[in-house]
């Protein structure tokens, strides 16, 4: 459903509806209002497009619960006051939801309720084709081309008729399926009474617990189409997640399912009637504050009955669920000895099929002979020349000592080279250290021949004085 709608509330109203939703902008209106049943002729792309719309809208008004007065999601009710709900101002009622309904029928987008519920088939075969295209033209009246289909909606008026929304239904079953799969604990999690599955089992659109028509049919196609359970009488089984298919309901799970269902009612019956004792103790000190003791002392003895009642009610609900884990227990030791019969006759299968210990013995001697066998033809083969298996050990002594040699005239050079750039680096770094070292004394011999000179200056000055 796009994301534009409303949600499922009970604020959403067809006429809402209506208004956000995307396939009905307000330049169609007139076109999906008009009676368009001529252009499947004229204009079999406009005819079909309104059709898709006018499918995709109901069945999302079907969702939200706003095409059936019980508030069914995955039934949708044609009457003519469905009809009046989604007449407009501007363009009245809609001529042509009759043509929707028969083109939905055809392609299976909906199906009659009743047919749905008590045809043996799976709707995904290929034999509810024809059952379908029957009833179609069963209700079609032979006075031409242009004869009426389902409904008179063109004068204004709809015969009333549910059918089961099968994109929604398909939808329901996959969020049921994975509420199963999220609590499912064991064998016990796996069976269910029909109410215990209504109370316990949401409906995906957000309108609380399915309705009636709604669980019925949920039921029928988890059952028949999706093989998600089993059924009888009033016990429903989930498939294992290990099987294919549901397995057969036993008297086992009835019994399982009858148990759960009654300690789910207890249970309710306890929040009620502790909630009651609350009341009551309420009550009596209202009573007192008014000063009418009878009243309180009344409320009291009522309190104390009830409480007398929980404690009852207490102690078989925990008879109840000691019996259920005894059961559930019982059931996975039942699982664990199945399946371990199970492997004990597999691997007895397979030890059949290996032949047993003897033939293990058998099979080692075989492989034990074959193997001297071809011991002692190669052998007779080597006396005769036609097999050389004598290998010369000085040869391999001798081609050992020149890979020895080699390797060692390898790591002679590696270390030549080595000592050699180790003796350069030696080299240039003296040499740069005594060119600092020269460089240094020059500097110190200047400075001593200029001192000199300035010696010999003064004495000859002094001597020409």
């Amino acid at each position: 459903m796009p994301s534009s709608l409303p949600s499922n509330d009970s604020h959403t109203t067809l006429s809402s509806l209506l208004r956000a939703y995307p396939l009905f902008p307000r330049s169609r209106f007139t076109s999906l209002y008009s009676d368009f049943r001529p252009l499947r002729t004229i204009n079999p792309d406009g005819y079909f497009a309104n059709v898709s719309a006018w499918e995709s809208f109901l069945r999302d008004a079907t969702r939200h619960g706003l095409t059936s007065p019980s508030h069914d999601t995955l039934v949708l009710t044609t009457s003519t006051l469905l009809l009046g709900e989604l007449a407009t101002e501007e363009e009245g009622r809609p001529l042509a939801i009759g043509a929707v309904v028969t083109e939905s029928l055809t392609t299976k987008a909906l199906i009659p309720l009743t047919t749905f519920l008590t045809q043996p088939d799976s709707i995904y075969t290929q034999s509810w084709a024809s059952t379908i295209t029957n009833f179609v033209w069963s209700r079609i009246p032979i006075v031409g081309e242009t004869a009426a289909p389902v409904d008179d909606s063109r004068e204004g008026t709809l015969k009333t008729a549910q059918y089961v929304v099968v994109k929604n239904v398909e939808e329901a079953a996959r969020a049921v399926v994975k509420q199963q799969a999220e609590r499912r604990s064991g064998r016990v999690s796996d069976v269910w009474t029909i109410e215990g599955f209504a109370e316990e089992f949401m409906n995906p659109f957000g309108k609380g617990r399915f309705t009636d028509n709604d669980l019925m049919v949920i039921l029928k196609y988890l059952e028949r189409d999706a093989k998600e359970i089993s059924v009888s009488g009033n016990t429903i089984k989930f498939k294992p997640p290990t099987s294919p298919r549901p397995t057969l309901i036993t008297a086992t799970d009835t019994t399982l399912a009858s148990l759960k269902h009654t300690i789910s009612i207890t249970h309710v019956s306890l929040t009620a009637l502790t909630t009651h004792s609350t009341a009551l103790s309420t009550r009596a000190k209202s009573f007192l504050v008014c000063n009418n003791r009878p009243a309180a002392l009344s409320a009291l003895r009522t309190k104390k009955l009830v409480e007398q009642h929980i404690e009852t009610r207490a102690a078989s609900l925990a008879q109840l669920e000691g019996v259920l884990y005894q059961l559930e227990q019982a059931a996975d030791n039942a699982t664990l000895i199945r399946l371990l019969s199970e492997g004990g006759k597999a691997l007895k299968e397979m030890n059949q099929e290996v032949g047993g210990v003897e033939k293990v013995e058998e099979v080692m001697e075989q492989l034990r002979e074959a193997g001297e066998d071809a011991e002692e033809m190669n052998r007779v083969m080597n006396r005769e020349g036609l097999v050389s298996e004598h290998v010369d050990e000085g040869e391999v002594e001798e081609e050992l000592e020149e890979l020895l040699r080699e390797e060692e005239q390898r790591r002679e050079r590696e270390e030549y080279v080595k000592r050699t750039k180790e003796a350069e680096e030696r080299a240039r770094k003296e040499a740069e250290e005594l060119a600092r070292s020269l460089e240094g004394l020059e500097i110190i011999q200047n400075g001593v021949g200029e001192k000199q000179e300035g010696r010999e200056g003064e004495r000859e000055r002094e001597r020409a004085y």
